[in-house]
Order: C-alpha cells, then sequence, then structure tokens
C-alpha cells in the first residue's frame, strides 16, 4: 500500500451507523487493546496503530494536533462522522503515499436500523419520539458524494466489504 516506508493511514468513511467506530475497535482488539492518550486518540498495545475518533467534540486546533502526533506512530486510523462528510482538511492528508480513504457502503436501511438500536440502547432524549432519518439519508449521501471526490482529486481510494471490513482494513494498515 503506498511507497516504501510511507506511513499507512485509514481514514474510514461512511454515514451514520455504517460501523466506522466498530471497525475501528475490532482494529484495536486485534492489536491488542488500546491505552487513551488524549480526548478521542488511543495508542494500540501491539503494532503501534494510532487511532482517531473525530467525532469526540474535538475543536480544529486539537484535531490538528492529534494529526501531528498520529504521525509520530507506524500506522493511523480516522474515523467518525466529522471526517466521514468533510473533505477540505483532509485533502493534503489524502494525497500523501499510505493514506487511504476507505469507504464502508453499508446499505441505507442497514444504516437507519442500527442508529434506530443504537438511540434505544442509550435511552437519549428522543426515546419515544418517531424517529426522524432525515439527517441520516443526507449524511449517507454527501460521505458517497465526499468518497467519489476524493476518487476524482487522485487519492486512494477503496471500498470495504461491509459484512466484513476487518481483512481488508488490516491489510491496508500493513498488519495482516
Amino acid at each position: 500500500m503506498g511507497e516504501e516506508n510511507a506511513m499507512p493511514i485509514i481514514d474510514i468513511r461512511g454515514g451514520h451507523g455504517a460501523g466506522k467506530s466498530f471497525l475501528a475497535q475490532l482494529v484495536i482488539g486485534y492489536c491488542g487493546g488500546a491505552q487513551r492518550v488524549m480526548p478521542g486518540c488511543c495508542i494500540t498495545q501491539d503494532h503501534d496503530v494510532f487511532s482517531l475518533k473525530t467525532d469526540t467534540g474535538q475543536t480544529k486546533e486539537s484535531l490538528g494536533k492529534a494529526l501531528v502526533r498520529m504521525q509520530q506512530h507506524k500506522r493511523g486510523i480516522i474515523e467518525g462522522i466529522v471526517s466521514a462528510h468533510t473533505k477540505g482538511r483532509y485533502l493534503e492528508l489524502a494525497l500523501r503515499p499510505g493514506y487511504t480513504v476507505a469507504y464502508l457502503p453499508t446499505p441505507l436501511p442497514r444504516c437507519k436500523g442500527r442508529v434506530l438500536v443504537r438511540r434505544k440502547a442509550t435511552k437519549n432524549k428522543h426515546t419515544g419520539k418517531p424517529p426522524n432519518f432525515v439527517n441520516v439519508v443526507n449524511e449517507y449521501h454527501k460521505v458517497q458524494r465526499v468518497v467519489e471526490w476524493f476518487n476524482g482529486v487522485g487519492a486512494s481510494v477503496v471500498y470495504l466489504d461491509w459484512k466484513n471490513p476487518l481483512p481488508q482494513t488490516l491489510e491496508i494498515l500493513e498488519i495482516a
């Protein structure tokens, strides 16, 4: 994946309920667990993977610091809905050797189902109200357009097998 000595970074993209966080947790589990080093960031016990979750209320400044810190490790994972629907702040990074935009094309009905299950499980303020999936649907299509845009500007884009994305992810990170 990429040029020799290029740090492999996988940027997992997908809409709400696509399984981005779950996939990152699978990688962390495969690598022996992780230790939190700063808000939204952890380093795995094995394989020196720096994982960055971008939907933890980070500011542009803290995100920049996290990306700089990621460069001090052998491998990186970026995931979260914030990174999933943005493109500009990741363009320079996305064009570097070793960086892969990995799209998790989970079907929209499955995404909606997962969002509904998550809402019920967290008993958040929306429980009991009929779900409004307008945002889920809009983000789903926005992420698709962003992935197509990355492909159009020459970034390395991979479509993951949404039913079993771990093997491809480990291969991109040069762990498998």
